[in-house]
């Protein structure tokens, strides 16, 4: 039976949590996220989920002692189908007589927080409320510890607030790796399409243009520059008159922000050679015409819209072992053992006293990121206590960890940064069409 836990103890497990089901099309992959895998790489790979993409609401468990410890020897998937409880395919070679764990009447599955290494060793289930298409992360609870406890440190599956609808992992007579199978997210933002310059002009010889931010610069390398007039971005460009093409006015080739770190090339016409060197600041273009005369090139460059700088700052006084999920919505506090945090906990300039108010809204005055930040980009730039603090990245969530051991309270003060950092980065990356 899963035992009730406090919904904050229960939200920390959220930041550390894969997944299967009756039957698996060949499109089973399509219509979900999959999550990454955790456990060895032995047996064969299994994908697979309930009908119709009904949610996972439980597992059905079996173990046996390999190795001198407890590992998962089988696991099936249960789904509720129609108001009725549905197992899956059996993954793994049943041992002894098998342990269900089901979820409450209104709850499904959210996410596993898992021990594994060669083998999957244990995991604890985290369900999570079903509101609609999606899940409520802030109503939670917690499974008893499932299977063994050996492995490495536990690790997060899931608990996005997307819907389960099934496992995926390794198996062969044991469960080797586990995974979970996620719907889309119905309330995710499609990805802004790419900006798209164009470069279209004849050329006879080989020239260099330098893009940046402010000015395209033109520089003949070999050979005469061409007379007639090229066009970057839809503007009309002279650069026998005029090497540097301001982007301002009515010359502005490219009139949004962007990452030029993640240029890419792409031509369409043209008999020679054309290069493109990405830095963080701007873009070189190549184009080399060989042979006599001059040839007509068409291209274009696809850039990402450049993600926000932003910076977190977190102080608090802690008492035991603490985390903090952060996604783009919120922040929860999840509370584990020994004592609350002393005193109120500063959130960039913003008090929080997350005995009293677990979720921390990112909006309004409450506000901690902008908006479109790119949490998979998270990095530690500061970070003091007299014990551990520590933090886990995904794509759309950190889980900040904290863990005070000795007697008493001590603080703790850590800084992330996310996005391109606003001083100059060294580097670039050159892709080249022929």
């Amino acid at each position: 039976m899963a035992t009730r836990r406090p919904a904050l103890l229960l939200v920390g497990l959220l930041a550390l949590f894969g997944a299967e089901g009756a039957t698996a099309g060949p499109d089973a992959d399509e219509r979900a996220a999959a999550t990454p895998l955790l456990g060895g790489g032995g047996g064969s790979p299994f994908a697979s989920r309930g009908p119709e993409g009904a949610p996972l609401v439980g597992l059905r468990h079996t173990t046996i002692v390999w190795a001198g410890h407890r590992i998962i020897r089988s696991l099936t998937p249960l789904f509720r189908v129609d108001g009725e409880i549905r197992a899956g395919a059996v993954r793994g070679r049943p041992h002894g007589p098998e342990l269900e764990t089901l979820a409450r009447p209104g709850y499904a599955v959210g996410g596993l927080l898992v021990r594994s290494g060669h083998r999957v060793d244990g995991f604890r289930i985290v369900f999570m409320r079903v509101e609609g298409r999606r899940l409520d992360r802030s109503d939670v609870y917690s499974s008893a510890w499932i299977g063994g406890q050996g492995g490495g440190d536990e690790r997060l599956l899931g608990c996005s607030g997307r819907v389960v609808t099934g496992i995926r992992g390794r198996h062969g007579a044991d469960l080797d790796a586990i995974g979970l199978l996620e719907q889309p997210d119905p309330l995710a933002r499609p990805e802004a399409p790419p900006v798209r310059l164009t470069f279209s002009g004849r050329i006879d010889g080989s020239e260099k243009i330098v893009i940046d931010a402010d000015a395209a610069r033109w520089e003949n390398v070999h050979w005469g520059t061409s007379n007639t007039t090229v066009h970057l971005g839809g503007v009309a460009w002279s650069p026998r008159k005029h090497r540097v093409l301001p982007n301002r006015g009515s010359t502005a080739y490219l009139p949004v922000d962007v990452d030029f770190s993640t240029a890419r090339l792409v031509k369409t016409q043209g008999r020679d050679t054309v290069a493109l060197i990405a830095g963080p600041t701007s873009v070189t273009l190549r184009i080399a015409d060989g042979p006599n005369g001059t040839d007509q090139y068409e291209l274009s460059i696809l850039l990402q819209r450049r993600r926000p700088f932003a910076e977190l700052s977190i102080r608090a006084t802690i008492d035991g072992s603490d985390d903090i999920l952060v996604t783009a919505e919120q922040a929860t506090w999840l509370h584990r053992h020994w004592g609350w945090p002393r005193g109120e906990v500063l959130l960039n300039d913003t008090s929080w006293d997350p005995r009293r108010r677990r979720a921390l809204p990112n909006e309004g005055s409450t506000r901690y990121l902008p908006e479109g930040v790119d949490l998979g980009s998270a990095r530690v730039v500061h970070a003091t206590g007299r014990d551990l603090v520590a933090v886990e990245t995904a794509d759309d969530h950190l889980l900040i960890r904290f863990a005070d051991t000795p007697v008493g309270a001590g603080v703790y003060e850590i800084v992330i940064r996310f996005g391109p950092d606003p001083r100059p980065l060294s580097g670039s990356t050159t892709c080249a069409c022929e």
